[in-house]
């Protein structure tokens, strides 16, 4: 694991990062350019404390059940890739270009979002929330497989502009599915 501590600043200058377990940020990492930052655990941006994505992309690869806790610090690009992986949002994501999703579940949580700036891709992974509404804000969205499911209520609502390319969204018989352009106002802070 990476424990960056208040106070401290990690600046990659170019640089990749690997860790092989989990990202602790109470301090700052900055990105510069297009860094590949590779993560095999849980992701943890505390209060106080910056992440600075730049045009850097975080890829999630790990296996086994993980938290992310971005604390409103945006990705760039984020990329999520193991099937035997649950990742369970502690707080909104907001991502400045693309998500990928490949393998693995993403789960929102309990009232989390997930903002997209660009593209939602989701080729082989699952984005689901247990009992709670799902609100997925993005420009456009490319799901040639996989999943987008709420388990045992609540509606999903996919909230954009732009071209919808959708493989499978499931709800429980009570609920529903609404695709919409400006439904509601996009959240901060993107």
């Amino acid at each position: 694991s990476i424990t960056i501590q208040s106070g401290a600043v990690l600046n990659l200058n170019t640089y990749n990062l690997t860790v092989a377990s989990d990202v602790y940020i109470s301090g700052q990492l900055s990105a510069s350019s297009t860094e590949q930052i590779t993560v095999g655990g849980s992701w943890y941006t505390y209060a106080g404390s910056t992440f600075t994505a730049t045009n850097s992309t975080v890829t999630f690869s790990g296996s086994g059940n993980f938290e992310i806790l971005t604390n409103n610090s945006n990705f760039y690009g984020v990329k999520f890739n193991n099937i035997s992986s649950t990742w369970t949002l502690q707080s909104n994501i907001y991502v400045n270009k693309n998500m990928q999703i490949s393998n693995g579940i993403l789960d929102i949580g309990s009232g989390k979002i997930i903002d997209v700036a660009d593209t939602l891709i989701i080729n082989g992974g699952i984005i689901q929330s247990i009992s709670n509404r799902m609100e997925i804000y993005t420009t456009n969205l490319n799901q040639t497989s996989g999943s987008i499911k709420t388990v045992t209520s609540g509606d999903v609502w996919m909230i954009g502009n732009g071209t919808y390319t959708v493989y499978s969204i499931t709800v429980p018989n009570t609920n529903t599915i609404v695709l919409g352009h400006g439904l509601n106002p996009r959240p901060s802070p993107l």
